[in-house]
């Protein structure tokens, strides 16, 4: 499971960096995408983190209190934000706080769960929408220990201002979750970055698996 994930999520982060360095379409423009997690169950035997780049932070997530995930907080170069979920006590088994974050980031804590998708902090809207920040809106389903991952799935899109213009409904697969890390015009790229994810994947998942030894 890991290793489609791996892959996945290595595909997403290097279209991500094209998307980035490739000037939107004429017409659009870029603003800051956040996203909003909620669930409808309590997991009191885990505790849920973010990480932005190399920047760990704790969260928290339950039927009352849903995760803001910042587009403008998003870390590094790939402007995306990864969740987990890990034991409640796994940070007794670190010596630090700095420790126990940089195993999260290295996904070396046991029983540490990751959502199969990055957040990405940027999405595109045409020039006349005068939305400066979309949110996207997710819905935690299930904790999967089999399949060491956070289940999330897209929920609905943001609601628009009353002023904002009508959107023609080809764009709609421009700001569609499933989507999001794909650049217009940029097919080429996304298929570069799969065959790219796929050689660097194989070489993640061996370093990863030399630190488990």
């Amino acid at each position: 499971m890991y290793r489609t994930l791996a892959v996945l999520i290595l595909s997403a982060l290097l279209v991500s960096v094209a998307r980035a360095d490739i000037p939107p379409p004429a017409g659009f423009k870029r603003v800051t995408l956040n996203h909003k997690i909620e669930t409808d169950k309590e997991y009191p035997d885990y505790l849920f983190y973010t990480a932005a780049g190399e920047k760990v932070t704790l969260v928290k997530l339950t039927p009352k209190t849903p995760v803001v995930i910042s587009g403008a907080a998003a870390g590094g170069r790939f402007k995306t934000t990864l969740l987990y979920a890990v034991p409640k006590d796994a940070g007794k088994n670190y010596k630090s706080q700095k420790e126990f974050h940089k195993a999260i980031l290295d996904e070396n804590v046991k029983g540490l769960l990751r959502a199969g998708i990055p957040f990405s902090g940027i999405t595109e809207v045409k020039v006349n929408d005068t939305r400066k920040v979309v949110v996207e809106q997710w819905k935690l389903e299930k904790l999967d220990k089999k399949g060491e991952e956070i289940v999330i799935n897209p929920v609905k899109k943001d609601k628009k201002p009353k002023n904002a213009p009508e959107e023609e409904e080809e764009t709609d697969e421009r700001e569609s979750p499933t989507t999001a890390y794909t650049p217009r015009g940029g097919v080429w790229i996304a298929g570069l970055a799969c065959f790219a994810a796929m050689t660097l994947g194989g070489l993640w998942l061996a370093g990863r698996g030399k630190r488990k030894v």
